[in-house]
């Protein structure tokens, strides 16, 4: 059973929201599109290097909180066929970054929770952008 207490502010939008939670009616495999970092910062006028942490933020958020609920499974799919496109040194910061957000944070509630991170990407064009 999981717990959900604790998981938001007492009087919060998130704890009213989180009472209305069957845990046993949860999903076990929650999958995630992340799309739009750069132009959220367009839109802020900020640099996309701006968009990309806002979005790794996220990432963070939603490894965390799917492990506090007992999800099974989390997908995340960050990386889209025309980010290729983009500046090596661009795409190597993206997968650096969500690489290191897709763990939890040290000193976290479910940082004692057991991992399996798995990337699906075409490794041979991912080895020689990153190299």
């Amino acid at each position: 059973m999981v717990d959900l207490e604790g998981l938001a502010k007492g009087g919060s939008v998130e704890a009213s929201l989180l009472k209305r939670i069957d845990p046993e009616k949860l999903p076990r495999h929650v999958a995630v599109i992340m799309d739009g970092n750069g132009r959220w910062a367009g839109e802020r006028n900020l640099p996309r290097a701006a968009g990309h942490r806002a979005g790794i933020g996220s990432v963070r958020e939603i490894v965390e909180i799917s492990a506090q609920l007992g999800l099974q499974v989390l997908t995340l799919y960050a990386f889209s066929v025309e980010n290729w496109k983009r500046p090596r040194s661009e795409i190597r910061k993206t997968f650096t970054r969500t690489r290191s957000a897709s763990r939890p944070s040290e000193g976290s509630r479910s940082s004692s929770r057991r991992y399996n991170a798995s990337w699906n990407a075409p490794f041979a064009k991912l080895a020689t952008t990153l190299a």
